[in-house]
């Protein structure tokens, strides 16, 4: 029998729908995009889409893609079904352009078997230089299962010198190895990425952006995350190394924490090495199992500059103890920490929110912790912040505070603050306060032994008639009154002062002023801003 080809030929053919369309061959309108299942035996296909197929697919998805890259097809489909692999089956190069399309993560699986070749990644998109990248690829509606064997599984995804790379609804488990290793990229987009049970080892990373300055390629600029989850991986869960605007926007990161017995394989969540620029925008980090003091769920470090801004996102369940959510330890010049707007709760006991590491103070140009709208689950709020340049912080006292017929100074309960070995600072009290004209109150900003500086009355400073009087001037760690007025007053005072060699512990102490039977308090509201240099 003759097969006809053109069946335009016949009077037939295809003429899409709308003013203008012209009639092209069957063949033709068949051929906009390539299937797979075109370069599979049709005796498979079947037990394909039912999900039992034995068949090793890898050649014909091969053959599918190197159809379409070497006839400038813009699209390969992978309808639905599950395909066995055991090679790489996209290698897309300089200059190519293609689509590779499932039917949803639900839908068409990628089946990694015990015999899959793993020093090749799934899917390689390379070019070869700045000047000749593998631009324009798409790759979504994909699920790609595993070995779960470091010894089988490839990388999913192993990029170079990519401009315009697009991944989409793409879940990948028990893939033990890197998801994706993006290396010189130049506008990644990443959307809907979910891993779980991914990452080769307590070394290894489940997504890393950029490279290590061993591999010696140029850097990654713009990269973003949106909409992914990443948990329950090995080693790093995401790195950001030597890239540039890289950002992740509604994200989850969930690491492995105690009674997990795969715990100890987890590492920082988010590790981010000499990168200029990386924003965190909202998601959420939880599940991490670290210890020592020497890192935190977010790591900043390396020697170059690095930016790590983070704006309402949740940390949760982070640490055993002796660890930080945030620990900053970048050497870099003109670095920059900001966290706002964010959640932090059940943080391990002894650990800390924040956390910079020693000598890293002088290089940072800008911190910023925004505690007026950053909820801190209790009051392990910073460690060694204050060392850093430019450090702002506010506390807010949540509790009234009495004392008796007493003209002993007690210290504030919560406006005290730890302050660090030569440096300077000015805390701005604002003190809402209750005291009988009799009993007045006394008030001192006091500082570490060997401090030196002055403090004053910033705002109203009550006389025992009631009325306003002077500002008033006295030494660090020595009293000035204030009258009391037998209903609810305020003042403000206003501390500047350099600490000597010996930190410690500063902020307010008070008491009567005149010994009386009748309470005296500072009451909650009251609060105090430390600005450090």
């Amino acid at each position: 029998m003759t097969k006809t080809r053109d069946l335009a030929d016949l009077g037939g053919g295809f003429i899409q729908a709308g003013t203008g369309a012209v009639q092209r061959t069957v063949e033709s309108k068949l051929q906009d995009v390539v299937s797979v299942l075109d370069f599979i035996p049709e005796s498979e296909h079947a037990a394909i889409k039912n999900e039992t197929s034995t068949y090793d697919s890898t050649v014909g998805i091969q053959a599918a893609i190197n159809y379409a890259i070497t006839n400038s097809v813009g699209t390969v489909h992978i309808p639905a079904g599950r395909y066995r692999i055991s090679d790489q089956i996209a290698n897309i190069t300089d200059g190519k352009r293609l689509s590779i399309v499932g039917d949803g993560v639900q839908s068409t699986t990628l089946f990694i078997t015990n015999t899959y070749n793993q020093v090749n990644p799934v899917f390689s998109i390379k070019g070869s230089s700045t000047s000749a990248r593998s631009a324009g690829v798409f790759i979504q509606g994909l699920y790609v299962i595993g070995q779960n064997n470091v010894a089988i599984d490839p990388i999913l995804f192993d990029t170079e010198y990519t401009n315009g790379l697009f991944i989409s609804n793409v879940f990948a488990q028990g893939l033990r190895n890197a998801v994706g290793k993006f290396a010189t990229a130049f506008d990644l987009s990443v959307t809907d990425l979910r891993t779980f049970g991914c990452g080769s080892d307590a070394t290894g990373v489940t997504v890393q952006v950029g490279q290590t300055v061993s591999e010696g390629l140029a850097n990654t600029n713009t990269a973003r995350f949106t909409d992914c989850t990443i948990e329950r991986g090995y080693g790093r869960t995401v790195t950001v190394e030597n890239a540039a605007n890289v950002s992740f926007t509604n994200c989850k990161l969930h690491g492995r924490r105690i009674p997990d017995a795969n715990a100890a394989d987890s590492k920082e969540l988010l590790y981010v090495l000499n990168s200029p620029l990386c924003r965190v925008l909202g998601g959420e980090f939880s599940e991490c199992r670290l210890s020592g003091f020497t890192s935190g769920a977010v790591t900043v470090t390396g020697t170059g500059k690095s930016t790590l801004i983070i704006t309402g996102t949740s940390f949760d369940n982070i640490g055993s103890d002796d660890t930080y959510s945030v620990y900053f330890d970048s050497t870099g010049s003109e670095s920059r920490l900001s966290v706002d707007d964010c959640f932090f709760n059940d943080v391990a006991t002894v650990s800390y929110y924040f956390g910079i590491a020693a000598g890293v103070a002088q290089n940072l140009d800008y911190v910023r912790i925004g505690k007026s709208n950053t909820y801190l689950s209790n009051d392990r709020i910073i460690a060694d912040l204050a060392r850093v340049d430019n450090d702002v912080r506010f506390i807010r006292k949540a509790a009234d505070q009495t004392v008796n017929n007493s003209t002993t100074l007690v210290n504030d309960t919560e406006l005290v603050f730890t302050v660090y070995p030569n440096k300077t600072y000015v805390a701005e009290f604002d003190v809402f306060y209750n005291s009988s004209a009799v009993a007045d109150i006394k008030l001192s900003a006091f500082a570490p032994a060997g401090s030196t500086g002055r403090f004053s009355f910033g705002g109203p400073r009550y006389l025992d008639t009631g009325t306003v009087g002077g500002t008033g001037l006295s030494d660090i760690n020595t009293t000035l009154p204030v009258g009391g007025l037998g209903s609810i007053a305020a003042t403000r005072l206003v501390a500047s002062f350099n600490v000597g060699t010996t930190g410690g512990t500063a902020g307010i102490s008070w008491a009567q002023n005149t010994a009386e039977v009748s309470d005296t308090s500072v009451l909650a509201g009251s609060s105090v801003r430390i600005f450090a240099k």
